[in-house]
């Protein structure tokens, strides 16, 4: 393991080229036994194109988790968020369904959702021209649409009726795939991904006795209360960190965040 980077050595000259970072050999000794291994190339931590490759062939490609079930509980309330290089829009529709589109409206691209939570009664209306979208995605029309509140004296601005060649129906949002697993939502880019149950694998049936479908409406309330949230999707280190077990000796009462459970139940 000598070298200029001691344990991190990979046989190459830092920085390491970005050929490097797909390479199985930049990785062979962290899967090593744990008394051999080494960790993670520093790179990793800190590459701007390390990070360009793990949102590129990680989250654009695998399940997401965008949020909780509780933050979309009822019709109408939305989560955006950002999934690596995307910002997504979680609803749930008044069907009951969670989807998941883009977040962009189809006329100019501007983003259509603040990040974070938002509830809506109809429809999300587009910041930039007023396009409007439905909970299921659906294009409710441009701004002159029954119930829009243009005011008539700038209806001509917006009015489209006589663009024939215009067809609502194929300008709704971009969908996403959607799956919820628990007390989670998930969100996947590729279209074409295999579903959500293949990349769980067991991981449902080792955690069936946890109940975890009770766990979102928790969180929910544990962000009211004390704003927690847990690192963006895709920042960098961020699944490392909250996974590194070297870390756990560390971890005490003064370090970790502590929440009251039974305080909440008495609130509710």
């Amino acid at each position: 393991m000598s070298g200029s980077d001691g344990a991190f050595s990979t046989g190459e000259r830092r920085p390491l080229t970005r050929d490097a970072f797909t390479s199985e050999e930049t990785y062979r000794r962290t899967r090593l036994p744990v008394s051999l291994a080494t960790t993670l190339i520093p790179d990793a931590y800190s590459s701007p194109e390390f990070h360009e490759l793990e949102l590129e062939r990680i989250f654009g490609t695998s399940w997401v988790a965008a949020c909780c079930t509780a933050e979309v509980a009822e019709p109408g309330d939305a989560v955006a968020v950002t999934v690596g290089t995307a910002s997504a829009l979680v609803v749930r529709g008044a069907d009951g369904i969670v989807r998941a589109f883009h977040n962009v409206c189809r006329h100019r691209g501007t983003q259509l959702v603040e990040e974070g939570r938002t509830h809506v009664e109809r429809f999300f209306r587009c910041p930039y021209h007023s396009w409007a979208y439905a909970l299921d995605g659906a294009c409710l029309g441009t701004p002159l649409f029954e119930g829009s509140e243009i005011p008539e004296s700038e209806q001509r601005i917006f009015d489209m009726s006589d663009v024939k060649e215009f067809d609502r129906t194929d300008y709704g949002l971009l969908p996403l795939r959607a799956e919820t697993w628990g007390c989670l939502v998930f969100v996947n880019l590729d279209l074409d991904a295999p579903p959500l149950a293949d990349e769980l694998g067991d991981l449902p049936d080792r955690l069936a006795g946890y109940r975890l479908e009770e766990w979102g409406e928790l969180q929910a309330r544990r962000r009211e209360l004390h704003g927690v949230l847990p690192p963006p999707v895709g920042a960098p280190g961020a699944r490392q960190g909250l996974t590194d077990e070297g870390a756990l000796p560390l971890a005490g009462p003064r370090n970790v965040h502590r929440h009251d459970d039974d305080a909440y139940c008495r609130q509710r």
